[in-house]
């Protein structure tokens, strides 16, 4: 399981978010290798789907992911084991499976319990009809439990202090304590 994006349209990634437990590591890692990565191993026997809901525990880490959606707005709750290192990687600059390249990203840490951002997408379709057309994902997070801390970082490279980040590979990692 590489992540979890709050949208995802055809050619068009979304806004990839990915519970994690330990050192944060900032590229997904190939499927035939998960450990070279945040990607989790998961079981079919415990994964939930149905109408409206999924649920997922990631091996890798411990952790239970839970989606759910609205018309407009995507909710997903981390039930994590107990660690000093929890973290939640906001993965914005990133094409995600079939997506088109990204030409543009911003993640933003307005406050503890608070990421915005957006991701600008040049899609393959969009080529044929339109050349140089782009599509900007953008979004809010309003988190239950505001961060101990947290680290930006572009992907493959090391995390580091800030409160924002702009460009390609942008993401965000926040840190919990959690029991």
């Amino acid at each position: 399981m590489e992540g979890f994006p709050c949208l995802h349209e055809f050619q068009v990634g979304g806004v990839l978010l990915m519970p994690t437990v330990g050192e944060v590591q900032t590229v997904p890692g190939r499927l035939e290798d998960p450990d070279a990565g945040f990607r989790s191993r998961f079981d079919k026997a415990d994964e939930h789907a149905e109408p409206g809901y999924y649920s997922v525990l990631l091996k890798d880490y411990g952790v239970r992911a839970e989606l759910t959606a609205t018309t407009r707005v995507g909710f997903q709750r981390y039930i994590f084991p107990a660690s000093e290192a929890s973290n939640i990687l906001f993965d914005i600059g990133n094409a995600i499976g079939e997506s088109g390249p990204v030409v543009d990203a911003l993640v933003r840490v307005t406050d503890p319990q608070h990421v915005e951002g957006y991701a600008v997408y040049e899609p393959l379709y969009a080529q044929k009809y339109q050349p140089g057309a782009t599509v900007g994902v953008y979004f809010y997070a309003e988190l239950s439990r505001g961060a101990d801390s947290w680290q930006l970082y572009r992907r493959g490279e090391t995390p580091f202090a800030g409160d924002e980040l702009r460009g390609v590979g942008a993401g965000v990692a926040l840190r919990y304590r959690t029991s």
